[in-house]
């Protein structure tokens, strides 16, 4: 904020800033707010001039509105306050500067105070620094009261030497602070009050832009009306915006106490740090969201030209070239097919063709058309046209340091809040694997004493029945020497006998052998009884791992599913055989060609349509419904496609998709091609993304045949705009 207490010290500043005299050196004071915007050391800034606190020609009651409507006009706040003094006379009201300044914008505000000293001589050299840092002890002791930073700047505005080494300080010092701009409860009302004023004035305006849109989609077609609807959103939005600077409910209410005593409120606002002035925050009607921080000093009509003139430099410069000469319109005429040329430019083109016919379209005329001029063109392009010639021939892209920083800061906090998700991710999984492999040894180790237990069981089984086998034999063996010896007692149960006795001994057996006597020969003992066992154990092993598998599987569908995203299709995106429903869930395929609007987003050529929603990042989840659909393309593409004519479906090209084609052919389109073999045709498709694709065919929860994970390159740069919604029917 540029603060002076008395004198025109922050007027010449204010002209010192701006390169060009805004303000003459007769005038001393202002009675009213005001916003001007200009260049520093190749920098576009804005500077806002509240009035003399001072001046007594002025109303108390108007000095603090003016006050207020200072706020307004830099919301939501300044990045520096610039303090501007007079270095030869310094009154002992401006020695007390310092405490004004921190009771009317906060006790933190002096650390974004710098001092500038007005010098009418020659600034260069360090004579003039010597001066302040050793020799007046006024101005030494001035300066430390605001942390020891100033500056010299010359009275001479047309005096631009110091320019660079004067933005280098603010730079220094903005950076030394984090980069943020100052920021206390009266800024926070006058951003709120001017929001709700911008939404006021939008509504009030409703019936009035619909309007202007209908009657343009009439006149216009294709990128001439995409341009004019761009245009008149630009001056809408501007004049809005300008409106509620300049008047809002903040304003009108009563001040509070003690506002109104010992400044004169300026401020350097908006883009030290940017190619576009202004803090930020600024919504088109909904449609452009951009800053505008910057508008020219004076009447509400020269605030809105420079608020027009900042906003512009926001849009693509497609937007303001003939397509003729590729060059910034002038003098724009629109001929009846809606397509706006340079009047010139147009005027050569049919003297060099018998024919008068459209450029851009090709739309033959019989006769030659009546020209319309396109004053809102002629209009913005003569806005774009001086604000690119302000620029210097040789200027270097700003970049918005602030805002790279800011968005550096939010980058660190969502990888910080990511990393945790993820340890929390890691530690749930360690913790599963831990339970589920402890219970799979247990159930090995279990299953391992089991088969253990049953071989010795069988073991000890076979022993007691070899055991009662041998006794039975040596019963019989007994039973039989006894018969032997009963029947011929001179015959020894010996086995010392000639072969004579034997055979003796052995007819005598078989004519006394008891008929009931136990077959032996039948009586056979297994070698290998253990065969199959471990076999069986581990089959049963293997259905038990299924059946954890499966729970795991569940389990895991059931943690994915909290990733679920809602998402509508977007009718405009359908090509005409398409009918997608009210409520945006479902599509089918018509049998008639339906009569509907052409825009950049529609497919033309191919029976696709897409999703209004998209995702850049992160872990989402959705279904589908194909049902008994025979052909089907499904997937997630990049925003960027090709939706015109025809195209290969592949990564390469921004398609990540599984098809059905005639005949009942699976496909994924990759390149080559790969086929798909499923075991059942799916009815259903799940699809997950962290990083890639992954596409699940078969019933919800118990999935079945196929598992495509389609890597996506970069997803946080691929904008990926899925094709689908969660639990979309296709019929």
């Amino acid at each position: 904020m540029v603060v002076g207490s008395s004198g025109p010290s922050q007027l010449l500043l204010t002209n010192a800033i701006l390169g060009r005299e805004e303000f003459s050196k007769d005038i001393t004071s202002i009675s009213d707010s005001r916003k001007n915007v200009g260049e520093l050391a190749g920098r576009r800034v804005a500077v806002i001039n509240g009035p003399n606190i001072y001046d007594k020609d002025i109303s108390q009651p108007k000095r603090e509105m003016e006050l207020r409507r200072s706020k307004c006009l830099c919301i939501p706040g300044p990045h520096a306050f610039l303090v501007a003094f007079d270095m030869d006379t310094i009154s002992p009201n401006e020695m007390r500067a310092h405490k004004l300044i921190r009771k009317h914008f906060g006790r933190h505000c002096l650390k974004h105070c710098m001092v500038l000293l007005a010098y009418e001589g020659n600034v260069e050299g360090a004579t003039l620094e010597n001066r302040v840092q050793k020799t007046d002890w006024h101005l030494r002791e001035l300066i430390e009261k605001y942390g020891g930073r100033f500056h010299i700047f010359s009275k001479n505005w047309s005096d631009r030497s110091r320019d660079r080494k004067f933005l280098q300080k603010i730079e220094w010092m903005v950076a030394s602070l984090g980069g943020g701009y100052f920021s206390s409860r009266s800024f926070q009302k006058a951003e709120a009050s001017v929001k709700r004023e911008e939404k006021r004035l939008r509504k009030q305006r409703t019936a009035e832009i619909e309007k202007a849109w209908t009657d343009m989609e009439k006149q216009y077609v294709a990128e001439e009306l995409y341009r004019q609807k761009d245009a008149y959103t630009i001056s809408v939005g501007a004049e809005i915006r300008a409106k509620a600077e300049m008047d809002n409910g903040w304003l009108r209410t009563s001040l509070a106490r003690g506002l109104g005593t010992g400044l004169v409120v300026g401020a350097v606002v908006g883009a030290l740090f940017g190619s576009i002035e202004g803090p930020g925050g600024m919504v088109l009607y909904g449609v452009i969201g951009g800053a505008v921080g910057g508008s020219a000093g004076g009447t509400a009509q020269d605030q809105l030209g420079q608020s027009m003139a900042s906003t512009i430099s926001l849009l693509p410069e497609r937007h303001f070239l003939c397509s003729l000469c590729r060059d910034i319109f002038t003098s724009p005429v629109t001929i009846p097919c809606g397509h706006s040329f340079c009047l010139s430019c147009l005027c050569r083109y049919w003297a060099r063709h018998q024919s008068k016919y459209c450029p851009h379209c090709k739309r033959l005329f019989a006769d030659k058309p009546d020209l319309s001029v396109n004053r809102i063109l002629s209009d913005v392009s003569d806005n774009y046209r001086r604000t690119r010639q302000q620029k210097p021939p040789d200027e270097e892209v700003v970049i918005d340091v602030e805002q790279m920083i800011q968005q550096r800061l939010q980058k660190i906090e969502r990888l910080k809040y990511s990393f945790e998700l993820q340890k929390n991710s890691y530690l749930r999984e360690v913790r599963e694997s831990q339970k589920v492999f402890s219970a799979l040894v247990n159930a090995m180790e279990k299953s391992h004493k089991a088969v253990i237990a049953a071989i010795e069981a069988r073991q000890a089984k076979e022993e007691r029945r070899v055991e009662t086998l041998v006794e039975e034999l040596k019963q019989e063996i007994e039973e039989l020497k006894k018969e032997i010896t009963e029947s011929d007692p001179q015959i020894p149960v010996n086995s010392d006998q000639s072969d004579d006795t034997k055979e003796n001994t052995v007819n005598i057996a078989s004519t006394m052998c008891p008929s009931d006597m136990k077959d032996w020969s039948k009586v056979t003992i297994e070698t290998d009884p253990c065969i199959g066992v471990t076999r069986r154990a581990l089959s049963d092993m293997m259905e038990m791992i299924k059946a954890e598998v499966n729970r795991l599987s569940k389990s895991e569908l059931k943690r994915i599913e909290k990733y679920t995203v809602d998402v509508n299709l977007s009718a405009k995106t359908a090509h005409p055989f398409l009918s997608v429903s009210d409520d945006r869930k479902q599509v089918r395929h018509t049998d008639k060609l339906q009569e509907l609007p052409d825009n950049p987003k529609r497919f033309d050529r191919v029976a696709n349509v897409l999703a209004k929603e998209g995702f850049s990042s992160g872990r989402c989840f959705w279904e589908v419904e194909v049902g008994e659909k025979i052909e089907w393309n499904l997937g997630v593409v990049k925003h960027s496609i090709n939706r015109k004519g025809k195209f290969t479906v592949s990564p390469a090209n921004g398609f990540w998709i599984l098809s059905l084609k005639a005949g009942g052919q699976y496909i994924a389109n990759t390149s080559p091609v790969t086929p798909l073999a499923l075991e059942q045709r799916p009815r259903k498709l799940i699809y997950t993304s962290k990083g890639a694709v992954t596409l699940t065919c078969g019933s919800r929860g118990a999935a079945r045949g196929l598992q495509l994970r389609i890597t996506c390159p970069c997803p946080t740069q691929a904008d990926l705009n899925n094709v689908i919604a969660h639990r979309l029917k296709i019929h």
